[in-house]
């Protein structure tokens, strides 16, 4: 038979004690939209490891994908937004990833997978 002084004590934690344990999620930091894969990048999102980017099948790392999505954005905003047209966009970019980066691009759109390892 159990008593009550056989139960431990409740202690309280602190809320970054919580979080340590709790471990808050098994993603990443994600930043992916529609200006990444536009950009041509193609992101995988692995649970409970690091993250994978890639242009054209040539690993980048995660701040060269958070670069090239902002840049493409702007390019985008100031220059294509209002009229939609992706194809000028995209010659341009192109050219943007092979002086800037040294990335060869096939013009479509980046992808999204998610893996667990």
């Amino acid at each position: 038979m159990k008593t009550n002084c056989m139960t431990p004590k409740a202690m309280e934690i602190t809320m970054e004690q919580l979080e340590c344990v709790a471990g808050g999620q098994p993603f990443e930091e994600a930043f992916a939209d529609t200006a990444l894969y536009r950009a041509g990048v193609s992101f995988v999102n692995v649970i409970f490891g690091s993250d994978e980017f890639y242009v054209n099948g040539t690993a980048i790392s995660k701040d060269t994908a958070k670069d090239l999505r902002e840049k493409s954005k702007k390019l985008w905003k100031e220059k294509y937004a209002q009229s939609g047209d992706y194809v000028a966009y995209a010659r341009e970019w192109k050219q943007v990833l092979k002086d800037d980066y040294d990335l060869s691009w096939n013009g479509l759109m980046g992808t999204y997978s998610v893996h667990a390892w």
